[in-house]
């Protein structure tokens, strides 16, 4: 063969080599070009690579005595000559070989300078100097070179053989691969994860210095005794991959399509030949099979199968099919006994040992979604140090739902609510866990908890199957429904044997419920799940805790928030008293308090605790954390409660950008989140910049909830009321009518989201000319609050001011004065002297005395409107965006000065509160503003004054002016009320 035909033959073979097996034979078609001869050379090559096994072999044994001097290494001459036993390359000498490969051959040899040591001496192949082997040679040299773990082979020397072959020269590991070391030495479970640690370890050792090494498998993991103790090494780096260095000028760039790593121990990335970022979570899957086979004898998937499996299908399947859990694996293994005995335990108890932790350590290190795995090697490290000191592991209370998680999202349609499953499992369990006082209750309440959770994930993916068409089931089968089947299976007594699991079972159906918007199904569950566990635990228990917050949830969800506030207060007190110091169930707790006081209308009471829960959340988790968004929220909510909207509005932008950080498309967390933003720029007077977020939140919670729930009926009742405020009220109509009957499908009773929704319907058919058919809409509203509501409350105080706006449109302003006074008396009691919401009753109820049009209503409304007035140049002094507020007291007090003929007292107010409103485009359009037109009404006043004096004072001018000022009224435009028309 000619010098050419052998580069050509040689080229085409380092191409096929890099290619996965399957697929060479298509590769030579097109490469050798019907050349027989050629390609006959060419897959000689490739079976003498084959035959030469793995790239660098392990040893198994010593290494054979030295040979002759002048014999071959005894590798195939076809790749021609090769270096001889006892040739010396530098200072060493070769003694035999231990390992080859394609590219390489490792010999065992001796250094007699400038130390006398055996080595491991690694060698390009004769003929395989091409750039791309080459760049990858030095790779894996530099690649361990930059490592200094003692579980890592070391790299001494590097250089060039008399022929120009390069090599490096590293430590000789003497050893077996740890799966072979661990049953050959009978290793028990706990010393197996023992010996397994200091490899993860190691690992994240290269990590930190940049490297992965994306071929982790048995025969990578040697196990060497050092002074008797066995210390496993990790060999190997041909493949890593760099993450953080340039490990050579000629880096090695994996060629896209090429199957790099070995497919037992391979990570569903490195099986996508389209995933091109593959980084340290890779090796975290290959730990878990090693793992897995430490554990269980056997690999995740049947090795022979899988390689059997044409190309495609292998990649389906290391990317898309679950392996069984470990424990599972043990129970299905023909050679059991076997196993179990090269583990020095009995069969049934190395089951159970393997079964909960275990388990779910492995399968968080096997997750198809890499973002689910253990973060870091030293995280997998760090959770079998839990196992084995009996303290909860981190693997075990996400894992439990994830089954009913991945059933969710494929059928995100009439099941995305589900995903709440996993919230309630984790709160079923955070109690339990945290509870335990010592190591060994700690781990003994971790095992009870994980097999809890997984039986309640059982129970709830069966339910589930009845809206999933590939499980038999019904695909129009709401989530809803399936859980309610789900009840009537569980009435029976399934779990009857099991209460602690039937409580935990009860509380995440009425979790997922709550989450479909129907609480009033999940009360009776969450009752139920409460009086078990009453049953159960005397005393403080972090179960009944969190059974009373459920509760009062439920019940505040359905409008009777009276009736959650104590439940919610004596869950925080038990909590309290549980866990001293910080501790996110009484973050939680403090949050539920103050949620309750809120809506009971005790919203300055609320405050502290809504602080108090997001300091705590803040201790307790840095950086982003979804806790501490809602508490963000909850926090501002408050304080817009309490007319703060200006300190509202930095912690909701705070809040909703957290919460988009943390999850990525529709979430309802974040829906409400930009609701809540929404409402406090609509109530700081920036209605256009609302508009387009009320409009974000309506769209994706109609993505996220098919039919009638209560946040799209929100979302529905925000959109109508923003745009009624920019004036566009026949588009508000409709959105405000769908609202109201959703609320009455979804809450037939009382509720007071209901009257909320009524109120603003109300509200545009005043707006529309239309006042007849709301004045009953808002007498309804009224009288529901004060059923839902004993004694003062904002909502009521703001019901008896609606009713009492709507019969002045009518014209029955004598009807309105006393829910005017009424309403002014309660929200003196409810708030601050100062608060700008009792300025507003004042005015409003000064004005309508001064519409009395009697000289006793007008002296009752002078001091009214004096005090208020007092309260709003604190509040809005001149240059403030509401000064206008200020300006309108000063022209209805005027009105009463001159109703009361105190013409020059009023003449000053008039005059200077009109000169500050007639030129600011801040006051309120009139449809923005109940029909009212400020402007107009402040002329009037003048009009009015002028023409009283002049009857008073008759042939002093009154009259003229009282004409000028007429002029200048008929000379505005007409008031405008709907529609901006």
């Amino acid at each position: 063969m000619g010098k050419q035909d052998w580069r050509q033959a040689k080229a085409i073979f380092c191409e096929a080599l890099e290619l996965p097996a399957e697929r060479r034979a298509a590769f030579l078609d097109q490469a050798c070009a019907g050349d027989g001869g050629l390609r006959a050379r060419v897959e000689g090559l490739l079976a003498a690579d084959v035959s030469a096994g793995e790239f660098m072999g392990a040893p198994t044994a010593p290494p054979p005595p030295p040979q002759a001097q002048g014999a071959t290494s005894g590798t195939n001459g076809m790749y021609g000559e090769a270096e001889s036993i006892g040739e010396r390359i530098g200072p060493y000498t070769l003694l035999g070989v231990i390992g080859e490969g394609g590219f390489g051959v490792v010999y065992a040899a001796d250094q007699t300078g400038p130390l006398r040591r055996r080595v491991a001496l690694k060698v390009i192949r004769l003929g395989m100097d091409t750039r791309q082997v080459i760049a990858r040679f030095e790779q894996e040299r530099q690649a361990l070179a930059l490592m200094d773990h003692p579980s890592i082979a070391k790299v001494y020397d590097a250089g060039a053989t008399s022929r120009g072959r390069q090599y490096f020269v590293m430590e000789l590991i003497e050893g077996v691969p740890i799966t072979q070391y661990c049953d050959t030495a009978r290793l028990s479970p706990r010393e197996r994860l023992e010996l397994f640690i200091p490899v993860c370890q190691a690992v994240q050792h290269a990590h930190q210095k940049g490297i992965i090494h994306r071929d982790l498998k048995p025969g990578n993991v040697l196990v060497t005794l050092q002074d008797g103790k066995p210390v496993p090494k990790i060999i190997d780096f041909g493949v890593a991959k760099a993450t953080a260095h340039t490990l050579t000028e000629r880096t090695v760039f994996t060629e896209q399509n090429q199957f790099i790593g070995t497919p037992e121990y391979m990570s569903p990335e490195q099986a996508d030949l389209t995933v091109l970022d593959i980084d340290t979570r890779t090796d975290v899957y290959s730990l878990g099979v090693l793992l897995y086979e430490l554990l269980t004898g056997a690999t995740p998937f049947d090795p022979k199968e899988l390689r059997a499996a044409a190309f495609a299908e292998m990649q389906r399947i290391i990317r898309e099919v679950d392996p069984p859990k470990p424990s599972t694996r043990l129970s299905t293994l023909d050679n059991l006994a076997n196993v179990a005995a090269c583990r020095q335990t009995e069969p049934r108890r190395l089951g159970a040992l393997v079964r909960g932790d275990l388990d779910w350590i492995v399968m968080r290190c096997l997750e198809k979604d890499r973002s689910r795995r253990y973060d870091t090697a030293s995280g997998l490290a760090m959770d079998i140090a839990r196992r084995l000191s009996g303290e909860a592991v981190m693997a075990a209370p996400p894992s439990a739902g994830y089954r009913v998680r991945k059933f969710v999202r494929r059928n995100r349609g009439p099941v995305v609510a589900a995903a709440a499953v996993l919230l309630a499992l984790v709160a079923g369990l955070a109690g339990t866990l945290w509870q335990a006082g010592r190591a060994a209750d700690r781990a003994l309440a971790a095992e009870k908890a994980t097999t809890r959770a997984a039986a309640i994930a059982e129970f709830v993916t069966k339910a589930l199957a009845s809206s999933d068409p590939n499980q038999g089931g019904k695909q129009d089968t709401l989530v809803a429904d399936a859980m309610m089947s789900a009840i009537k299976e569980l009435d029976t007594g399934t779990f009857k044997d099991d209460p602690e699991t039937e409580a935990g079972l009860r509380d995440t159906i009425a979790t997922i419920l709550r989450g479909n918007g129907r609480a009033a199904e999940a009360e009776p569950l969450v009752v139920q799940a409460l009086e078990i566990r009453q049953r159960l635990y005397k005393g403080d228990h972090a179960e009944v805790a969190s059974s009373l917050n459920n509760l009062a949830q439920v019940r505040h969800d359905l409008g009777r928030a009276a009736e959650a506030e104590p439940l919610c207060v004596e869950a925080l007190a038990m909590y309290q008293r549980l866990f001293k110091g910080d501790h996110p169930e009484v973050a939680t707790s403090l949050h539920q308090v103050g949620q309750v006081r809120e809506s009971l209308g005790r919203a300055k009471e609320a405050e502290p605790f809504h602080l108090r829960a997001l300091e705590m959340r803040q201790r307790l988790f840095k950086g982003d954390n979804y806790d501490v968004a809602r508490s963000l929220g909850n926090l501002a909510f408050v304080r817009q409660k309490l007319n703060r909207p200006e300190e509202a509005e930095p912690l909701l932008l705070q809040a909703l950008e957290m919460k988009q950080r943390i999850f990525k498309g529709d979430r309802p967390t974040v829906a409400t989140s930009l609701t809540n933003l929404a409402a406090v720029r609509s109530s700081l007077g920036r209605a256009k910049e609302a508009e387009p977020l009320f409009v974000q939140a309506l769209e994706m919670n109609q993505r996220l909830f098919k039919g009638d729930h209560p946040d799209v009926a929100i979302s529905l009742n925000n959109l109508g009321y923003v745009r009624e405020r920019l004036g566009r009220v026949t588009e508000a109509e409709p959105l405000c009518v769908q609202a109201v009957e959703m609320y009455q499908r979804l809450f037939p009773g009382d509720h007071p989201d209901l009257a909320n929704s009524i109120t603003n319907l109300a509200r545009t058919r005043v707006l529309l000319g239309r006042a007849p058919e709301a004045e009953p809409l808002y007498v309804q509203a009224l009288e529901m609050r004060q059923r839902l509501f004993e004694g003062d409350h904002p909502d009521v105080a703001l019901g008896l001011v609606n009713v009492a706006d709507c019969l002045e449109a009518l014209g029955r302003t004598e009807e309105a004065i006393p829910r005017r006074r009424e309403a002014l008396a309660m929200q003196r009691r409810l708030l601050p002297p100062n608060s700008p919401a009792v300025a507003s009753a004042m005015a409003q109820f000064g004005n309508a005395l001064v519409k009395r049009g009697t000289l006793e209503a007008a002296a009752e409304a002078e001091p009214v409107l004096r005090e208020c007035l007092g309260i709003r140049e604190k509040l809005y002094p001149a240059g403030h965006e509401q000064q206008w507020l200020r300006y309108n007291i000063m022209s209805l007090l005027g009105g009463a000065l001159g109703a009361e003929s105190k013409f020059a007292d009023a003449e000053p107010l008039l005059m200077e509160s009109y000169a500050g409103m007639k030129d600011d485009p801040r006051v309120p359009t009139p449809a923005a503003n109940g029909g009212a037109d400020r402007k107009r009404e402040a002329l009037e006043r003048i009009v009015r004054l002028y023409e009283a004096w002049d009857k008073a004072e008759p042939g002093k001018g009154y009259d003229t002016k009282a004409g000028d000022w007429k002029a200048k009224l008929d000379a505005l435009a007409p008031a405008v009320t709907t529609d901006g028309k």
